[in-house]
């Protein structure tokens, strides 16, 4: 994750999602980076001059979006165990993929699930490498 102090906050609208309704802000940062996260909040949980840590994670309409939030103490996060440890992130891992193909099988082919699971899990280690 980079880390920048906050230039401006924008309001951008927000988006009724699968987890409730979530607020828009479009975040510059003076090393020039602009991007678009959703809070839960109708107002930023950050102000400008805060420094934030961001990670951009796609681009929509050439804007690009990802997370911002306050810098976690790097001595929490490491203690966390939440990414230190291989074996959970492969288990979210195969959720993941298995969630995602019982709903494009509707969940009545067990063959097939696991054949979209392997292919999800191949595709998104493939698009970890190019990063």
């Amino acid at each position: 994750m980079a880390q920048a102090k906050i230039k401006s906050i924008q309001g951008n609208g927000s988006w009724d999602g699968q987890h409730g309704m979530l607020y828009k802000f479009v975040y510059t940062f003076e090393d020039g980076q602009e991007i678009e996260a959703r809070h839960k909040t109708p107002e930023p949980p950050l102000a400008i001059g805060d420094t934030a840590e961001y990670e951009v994670r796609g681009s929509r309409n050439g804007l690009a979006w990802g997370s911002v939030r306050k810098p976690q103490d790097q001595a929490h996060r490491s203690n966390s165990g939440y990414n230190d440890n291989p074996e959970r992130q492969r288990r979210i891992k195969v959720a993941w993929a298995l969630g995602h193909a019982i709903t494009q099988t509707a969940g009545d082919d067990w063959e097939r699930i696991e054949e979209l699971a392997g292919q999800y899990m191949t595709m998104f280690d493939r698009l970890l490498a190019k990063q």
